[in-house]
């Protein structure tokens, strides 16, 4: 499976290049379809994260969880190159 989609790196540039009112850059389907959808299948739900986690409390953590056991998530890890 090709997990990055193939990217024309000629039109990206020119796009930056010329894009108003800054240079800036948009990938749309970046990721092949299916690979995207499993890693977004392996985040739990924020309900899920919260039970799983750890929950902040300070003024600029409020609604923040921390998951540390990566044994409850689907590994994406040996799918990609060097991982």
């Amino acid at each position: 499976m090709q997990l990055i989609n193939p990217i024309d790196q000629e039109t990206l540039k020119h796009k930056f290049q010329n894009a108003a009112p800054f240079p800036h850059f948009c990938i749309d389907n970046f990721l092949d379809r299916d690979f995207a959808n499993e890693i977004y299948d392996s985040f739990p739900s924020f309900q899920d994260a919260q039970i799983m986690g750890q929950e902040f409390s300070a003024v600029n953590e409020k609604n923040k969880v921390q998951i540390t056991d990566a044994t409850n998530t689907i590994s994406i890890r040996g799918k990609l190159p060097g991982m």
